[in-house]
C-alpha cells in the first residue's frame, strides 16, 4: 500500500491550480482568436463554443 504525505498533496493542489489557470488562459485565447460579429452579437464557432463548454467544467 502507498503512503502519501502532506506535502504530496500539497504539491498536486499547486499543480491543479496551475493546470486550472492554464486552462483559463486558452479559454479567453480561444475567445479573443475566434470570435466574430454577426448583427452586433459576438459569435463562435460551434466547436469553439464545445471546447469552452468542456474547458468551464473543469475548472477553467
Amino acid at each position: 500500500m502507498a503512503s502519501y504525505t502532506i506535502s504530496d498533496f500539497a504539491g498536486a493542489k499547486l499543480a491543479i491550480r496551475m493546470y486550472q489557470e492554464v486552462l483559463k488562459e486558452v479559454a479567453e485565447a480561444l475567445r479573443e482568436n475566434t470570435k466574430a460579429e454577426i448583427c452586433g452579437e459576438e459569435y463562435h464557432p460551434e466547436w469553439v463554443r464545445d471546447l469552452l463548454l468542456k474547458i468551464e467544467s473543469v475548472g477553467g
